[in-house]
């Protein structure tokens, strides 16, 4: 049994056929990279636009959270307190700065009670509610109340 161990070579007389390149070429790369620019600007202006709408969402939360917290607080206060608790309150520290106006009216047998909040950040989101309280009656009930 004979072996050959050596190397075959290709005949030079016949043209050797081309194979076809592997990899990548120079326009490729550009076309490529021209594709990834134009989404990775597109992402960047969707992004933006994502922050200040989580921004502005933040804001009006933290303000209705407030109006809410107000106007619970003035409707369970006792209804002859209530003239006291008119004016301005500005708080300038913490999670949301803002200044509070209450006011508190007079409206035939009823009182108006409105709450307004203007953030300290954004004074065009200010916000405003309105509710009335009315004198309890007396009961017949209760005889020496």
């Amino acid at each position: 049994m004979n072996l050959n161990l050596r190397r075959r070579t290709r005949n030079q007389s016949r043209p050797a056929h081309r194979r076809a390149r592997t990899g990548l070429s120079v326009i490729e790369i550009m076309v490529a990279m021209m594709l990834f620019g134009t989404v990775t600007v597109a992402m960047a202006g969707l992004s933006l636009v994502v922050a200040r709408r989580a921004e502005a969402n933040d804001v009006f939360t933290k303000r209705t959270a407030l109006l809410q917290q107000q106007m619970n607080w003035l409707q369970a206060l006792p209804y002859d307190s209530l003239g006291s608790k008119d004016g301005k309150i500005t708080v300038e520290d913490g999670p949301f700065p803002h200044t509070r106006y209450v006011s508190v009216s007079a409206a035939g047998s009823r009182t108006l009670v409105s709450v307004e909040v203007v953030p300290t950040r954004a004074p065009d989101n200010a916000e405003r509610i309105q509710f009335y309280r009315a004198r309890p009656s007396a009961s017949p009930l209760c005889t020496g109340c």
